[in-house]
């Protein structure tokens, strides 16, 4: 549909799922988001030691979530980019979610 000189497309949905200290609940979350084909991106909190408050690390996140069909993962804001950087470098490299 066009109006004037601007087009206008359908809105683009996404569903972010952030702040998730374990990654099992996150699990169960993207396994529900997916139903609506919609990306999902997800968003984990950190400790300083480079874990979730439950324990879990970069890989068992990525290893758990990838095979799910996210679209993108991250982390949160609970940490300052000197902490952060760290556990983002942690990224194992056969991972291919952005």
């Amino acid at each position: 549909m066009e109006t004037g000189s601007c087009q206008t497309y359908p809105p683009l949905y996404l569903i972010l799922l952030q702040t998730f200290m374990d990654v099992e609940m996150m699990r169960v979350a993207v396994s529900v988001a997916k139903q609506y084909h919609v990306p999902v991106f997800c968003a984990m909190t950190f400790e300083p030691v480079g874990k979730t408050m439950m324990g879990n690390s970069v890989s068992d996140i990525l290893n758990t979530l990838e095979p799910l069909g996210i679209d993108a993962i991250g982390m949160n804001c609970s940490l300052g980019p000197d902490l952060a950087l760290p556990i983002c470098g942690s990224n194992p490299s056969y991972i291919r979610t952005p």
